[in-house]
């Protein structure tokens, strides 16, 4: 009984058995990549405005898909699901732009404003329509179709506005420049929609409403030249689906 109790201790006094080498070798292995990674990654200087773009383009990227929000309901009261998307930037969406009408010749004289609460495309009426016209020219539809590429693949809301000065028209088919400016804007709506626009589009006819906006300090021409314009007017909200 002795000698067996003994041997007992023995045993839970002995040196527990060796780990294999192999496996000493293998934590050690881990433990240098993981700090060399530490170490290149401490010594990496980012780009923020490659991270701001690759943030901005994975967002819209992602909302393109919508994204369900479902809020936990308190007792007794039943709370709805909200479907929402996220719109594009409009900093961002002005540099691309810039970018796209640089590569068009035959849309040097389109201008980007960038204003407090939106984004306008001005089309001067002279570069993408005939006197007293709304059929696009050749030329001028085949890069707003590039341009409204681009546009297409947007969540935001778009509003097209048609412009004129206030000189009557003289020939033509229109009537008036109420009707010209609709039929204007409804050419540039229509070529966002075969470029696959899918959300709500607004075409606008405003006529000389908006002439007296133009500064009086412009000569009284190029007033009349900034006046006839097709404007794509972009928001920051996401549009409603058509």
């Amino acid at each position: 009984m002795i000698a067996r109790r003994d041997r007992g201790l023995e045993a839970l006094l002995a040196p527990p058995k060796s780990r294999p080498i192999w496996m000493v070798s293998f934590i050690d292995t881990l433990s240098l990549v993981l700090s060399f990674f530490i170490l290149l990654f401490s010594m990496a200087t980012p780009d923020v405005e490659r991270f701001r773009q690759l943030t901005a383009t994975l967002t819209h990227s992602l909302g393109t898909a919508g994204l369900r929000l479902e809020s936990a309901p308190s007792p007794g009261v039943i709370a709805p699901t909200a479907e929402r998307t996220q719109a594009l930037n409009l900093d961002y969406l002005a540099s691309l732009l810039q970018a796209q009408v640089a590569l068009e010749p035959s849309l040097s004289r389109v201008v980007l404003q960038r204003l407090a609460d939106r984004l306008v495309l001005t089309l001067p009426s002279d570069v993408v329509f005939a006197s007293n016209q709304a059929t696009l020219t050749p030329t001028a539809e085949r890069a707003l179709f590039e341009l409204c590429a681009l546009l297409a693949r947007l969540d935001n809301r778009i509003d097209v506005q048609g412009h004129t000065d206030p000189a009557p028209i003289a020939g033509g088919p229109y009537g008036d420049n109420w009707e010209l400016s609709i039929a204007r804007a409804v050419a540039v709506r229509d070529v966002l929609r075969r470029s696959g626009y899918q959300r709500a589009l607004v075409a606008q006819g405003l006529a000389d409403t908006r002439f007296a906006e133009i500064s009086g300090d412009i000569p009284a021409v190029l007033r009349r030249q900034l006046a006839r314009r097709v404007d794509v007017v972009i928001y920051p909200a996401a549009g409603a689906r058509s």
